[in-house]
């Protein structure tokens, strides 16, 4: 794993290569029916409240900031932790399936 500049990787996800989702075509509910073949980043956020934001960015360092500010100001809790994958292709469909998993 692999942490954008500036970005530590939090313990919690520490070793796990999430952005290598994409190479598995299956999920718990069945079969994917499209691969998404965006190439992005990956990106974990861990508030104070333990509400845990994933998403996919093209220029993480922007997206993981605007996110931030975004989910702070709305329910006044701060940032824990992040995490920010290397680039990889399929980052949008890793996103779908990694938030279809934590559901």
């Amino acid at each position: 794993m692999t942490a954008a500049p500036g970005i530590t990787p939090p313990g919690l996800w520490a070793g796990r290569d999430l952005w290598k989702l994409h190479s598995e075509d299956t999920l718990r509910s069945g079969r994917i029916k499209r691969e998404a073949h965006t190439v992005g980043h990956l990106y974990v956020l861990e508030f104070s409240d333990g509400l845990i934001k994933v998403g996919h960015a093209n220029d993480p360092a922007k997206r993981v900031i605007s996110s931030a500010r975004d989910i702070a100001g709305r329910w006044g809790v701060s940032l824990t932790q992040r995490w920010v994958s290397e680039a990889h292709e399929g980052s949008e469909m890793n996103e779908k399936r990694l938030n279809h998993w934590a559901c």
